[in-house]
């Protein structure tokens, strides 16, 4: 039987009961909460046959459904996703993000455009020493440069040696209501270019060394999952792409830099 394509832990762990005729997976533990106008689902992959039976790694997927797209409701979220995000970093150490996927093709350019709402700091640690040190790259991808992403980013770690990578990337959603309106954030690291498709070298702590935290955003579905590899994303893609990418850059700040205010960011990446 054909199970729909989707990077959504929360909605293959309901595709995956509902074939089950709604039995418990084994290995696999969730909890939802709701927090305001954001409900959190978090899905434990907690062992071997939790693998085989969600059809993903081992590790947390922490997915927030967001109830509407005004500013108040992304403002509340950014705050949420900042406190996550800061629960799975390390204390302290140099981070590098990854904005995965191609900027040339909007549903894809989640990650490239977040790295560009980020305050970049590696280079102005010595001056101001209460910044963290923080790097970001953009490996475009293999049509573009020739090289999968997993070589760029092993050789970028190997010179840097940050405590943790952020990876940022375009998911794929079972449920067309869910582009643009759900955000993952996983401990298990992330395969390149499986919301568009195209899946490339897993970027993943056994990999490169390093925890790998993956934050993403589904903007495709398949399209009458069929499995024909035909996806399909919304009329305002471009502008969900735009405004996502802004509130990862946002949540990723506030983690990054906690001693700071929003106000204070925004000062320095003005």
């Amino acid at each position: 039987m054909y199970v729909k394509r989707t990077d959504l832990a929360m909605e293959a762990h309901d595709i995956r009961r509902r074939a089950q005729n709604n039995r418990e997976l084994p290995g696999v533990r969730v909890e939802t909460k709701r927090r305001g106008p954001v409900c959190t689902t978090v899905v434990q992959v907690l062992d071997a046959e939790g693998e085989r039976a969600m059809g993903k790694a081992r590790g947390t997927y922490l997915s927030m459904e967001l109830d509407g797209r005004s500013g108040q409701v992304r403002a509340a979220a950014a705050r949420q996703l900042a406190g996550h995000l800061r629960k799975l970093l390390p204390a302290e150490g140099p981070v590098t993000v990854v904005g995965l996927g191609n900027r040339a093709v909007t549903p894809d350019a989640l990650g490239a455009l977040t790295v560009g709402e980020l305050l970049i700091t590696s280079h102005l640690c010595a001056q101001f020493p209460f910044f963290r040190s923080v790097s970001a790259i953009c490996p475009g991808v293999q049509g573009q440069t020739g090289l999968e992403s997993l070589e760029i980013v092993r050789a970028v770690a190997a010179r840097v040696k940050p405590a943790c990578l952020i990876a940022v990337d375009a998911l794929a959603a079972a449920e067309l209501s869910h582009i643009g309106a759900v955000i993952q954030l996983s401990d298990a690291g992330i395969q390149p270019g499986s919301g568009v498709g195209n899946r490339s070298a897993r970027l993943d702590r056994t990999v490169l060394g390093v925890p790998v935290l993956a934050l993403g955003v589904p903007t495709v579905t398949d399209l009458d999952g069929d499995g024909q590899g035909r996806i399909v994303t919304t009329a305002d893609v471009d502008l969900t792409v735009k405004t996502m990418a802004k509130l990862l850059g946002e949540a990723v700040n506030s983690a990054l830099h906690p001693g700071l205010s929003k106000a204070e960011l925004d000062g320095f990446l003005m």
